[in-house]
């Protein structure tokens, strides 16, 4: 009734940053308006994203290099198939991941189970950091350059949007 959406109702909201968050990853549009006057919901955005986008690269680098068989035997450096855990003998020589290699169901389940996004919400991810410095924030919250050129926002902790750090 009053003109505010759910997403910026969700996006200026401490309490409901995991629906904005959801919202964002499933494709809503990063909007200024969403935005306004809330630096740190921003930045704590930009950090979400850059932690989960770390968590798709390890996830890439460990589970799936084990389920795709790289690298995957028990054995020492004998070259036998044949190696112990303890004092328990492990025949089968191969990581039990990889009995799922090329299984693409398997791996989506695995990567749903773990939490680690996938397809379009990976996209999604990806393209936050872009959309977000692509907005002149100064211009959005109002900021007057006059006033503000002597000394930074407190919230934003003297580093403006475009300086978060994220694609360093």
């Amino acid at each position: 009734a009053n003109g505010v959406d759910a997403c910026t109702v969700a996006c200026r909201s401490d309490k409901l940053q995991h629906v904005c968050k959801w919202l964002l990853m499933c494709g809503a549009p990063v909007r200024a308006k969403d935005f306004r006057g809330r630096p740190s919901s921003r930045l704590r955005i930009i950090e979400w994203a850059r932690e989960t986008l770390h968590t798709y690269d390890t996830f890439i680098s460990l589970v799936l290099c084990a389920m795709m068989g790289l690298g995957a035997t028990d054995g020492g450096a004998g070259g036998s198939a044949m190696g112990s855990v303890g004092d328990a003998p492990v025949g089968t020589g191969a990581v039990p991941l990889a009995k799922l290699a090329g299984v693409e169901e398997a791996r989506l389940l695995v990567a749903d189970f773990a939490g680690v996004p996938h397809g379009p919400h990976l996209r999604h991810l990806r393209y936050l950091p872009v959309a977000f410095s692509a907005i002149s924030w100064n211009e959005v919250d109002g900021a007057d350059p006059a006033r503000n050129s002597s000394s930074e926002s407190e919230e934003e902790g003297g580093q403006s949007e475009g300086e978060s750090g994220f694609f360093v």
